[in-house]
């Protein structure tokens, strides 16, 4: 097995934990919590220090954030083109963000900037990301990218447009971003396994990389 062949399994292991690993400390740490609700409050409050959810919260977060480097290694090693591999960095940078909203909880001065930061780096990541797969005639990649995307930004404009007034809390437009990102790391594991992204016994021959068949999103360029 080659270095190739190993980031590339590790880097959809590396997305498929990523996603139990930050859903599975999210909705664990709402079932323990006794004050959380989705309407009053935000997902954050279940980090506070001193709450009976801080640890697992937090360290969730933490650990959901290194757990996605390889699959961030992944998407830029197997990038079609400059867009896609940007986009990959930029997701790289989203997952230390998350990170950092564990190492900073609600109450310190650096949460809210590093919170912030995360829900604007995740549709920056998936909109560039899907930029590059139109680009490479990939039509189906780039319009679950930017549907995913979109999910973010969207949820926060219907939260204030209509739902504040009703649930004041900001969990159901964070929970929503959070599933938009979800949602597209597993399409683009699971759609790449599919579709046989591994390269051919020829790439492996040839001495070329294999990075035109050996994709994240699984169709031959």
């Amino acid at each position: 097995m080659t270095d190739l062949d190993r980031l590339e399994r590790l880097g959809r292991a590396s997305g498929v934990a990523f996603v139990l690993v930050s859903l599975g400390a999210i909705l664990s740490a709402t079932l323990v919590s006794p004050t959380f609700t989705w309407t009053g409050s935000a997902l954050s409050d279940l980090g506070a220090p001193g709450t009976a959810t801080a640890l697992l919260f937090n360290g969730g977060l933490v650990l959901s954030g290194l757990v996605a480097l390889p699959f961030v290694a992944w998407l830029y090693r197997y990038g079609r083109n400059g867009l896609e591999r940007t986009g990959g960095a930029a997701l790289g940078v989203s997952a230390v963000l998350s990170a950092l909203v564990g190492v900073f909880p609600t109450g310190t001065p650096q949460h809210f900037p590093v919170a912030v930061a995360f829900f604007l780096s995740v549709p920056v990541a998936l909109w560039t990301h899907a930029t590059g797969s139109y680009r490479a005639g990939q039509a189906r990649d780039a319009v679950v990218g930017f549907v995913c995307g979109t999910l973010d930004p969207g949820a926060w404009l219907v939260w204030g447009l209509y739902v504040r007034t009703v649930a004041p809390g900001l969990a159901i437009p964070e929970i929503v971003g959070v599933l938009g990102l979800h949602a597209w790391a597993l399409y683009t594991v699971f759609s790449s396994r599919r579709q046989g992204s591994g390269r051919t016994r020829e790439d492996r021959t040839d001495g070329t990389d294999g990075r035109e068949r050996a994709t994240p999103g699984g169709w031959d360029q």
